[in-house]
């Protein structure tokens, strides 16, 4: 019987992990995150190849799909954040809270509102803690998890380098998207002279023309408003 040659025969000696661990980057991951999103709670055996839409990670994916058939027959992809959200924590997000509407003078809605959400454009987000804690206090049900979760997207967004802190100055309009960026207003001391005090006007702005929230976020109406919104042809 001849000897066995080829990439397939290796010795773990020979092998150099940097040949064989496939490095994912932060664009990787969120790449890999967006294309399952939509494919939540559907079974595995009904998924396929064109169900996800890759785009810069593909390249990486078809050479170590080579690899196994052609190659040593065996790659590590390695970056995930799995270790960022505990799964049964990532659920409780995708599941969502109840949001009081006692603002806007309306009974709170019975179905819960998701952090996140699969939209036409991507994830889309809806995280409003004091709503949360207002109909926590208004009855709807909320366990230590449920605090937990919401926590760690707050702790998230408060690390040092992950958000970005933006100057305002005299003449500034700033524009927002509700459905993608989390925005907060950091305190200040305001000038104790009226003709220097600060004065900030903040509206919500109808978009019309985008597409719907995904139908689980869609409680306000049927395009987005907060408490009345401006439609474009009348601002």
């Amino acid at each position: 019987m001849s000897p066995a040659y080829g990439p397939a025969v290796w010795r773990g000696s020979e092998q150099r992990a940097r040949d064989w661990i496939v490095s994912l980057q932060d664009g990787d991951c969120d790449e890999l995150i967006r294309a399952a999103q939509p494919l939540r709670g559907r079974p595995l055996e009904q998924l396929c190849q064109t169900d996800f839409r890759l785009g810069g990670l593909a390249p990486k994916l078809v050479t170590t799909a080579d690899t196994l058939e052609r190659g040593r027959g065996f790659a590590m992809l390695r970056g995930l954040p799995a270790a960022e959200l505990p799964p049964d924590l990532l659920q409780l997000l995708y599941r969502g809270f109840h949001n009081s509407r006692r603002s806007h003078g309306i009974p709170t809605p019975s179905a819960p509102v998701p952090v996140f959400a699969s939209g036409a454009r991507g994830i889309e987000c809806y995280f409003l803690p004091a709503t949360v804690r207002q109909a926590t206090e208004e009855g709807c049900a909320f366990s230590a998890a449920d605090a937990e979760a919401l926590a760690f997207v707050g702790e998230v967004a408060d690390r040092p380098g992950l958000f970005l802190d933006m100057d305002f100055r005299v003449g500034d309009i700033q524009f927002l998207s509700n459905r993608t960026i989390l925005h907060a207003r950091t305190d200040y001391e305001d000038y104790p002279e009226a003709e220097r005090k600060r004065h900030l006007l903040r509206l919500w702005l109808m978009m019309p023309a985008w597409p719907p929230r995904p139908a689980a976020m869609n409680f306000h109406e049927r395009v987005d408003r907060a408490g009345g919104g401006v439609r474009p042809q009348s601002a």
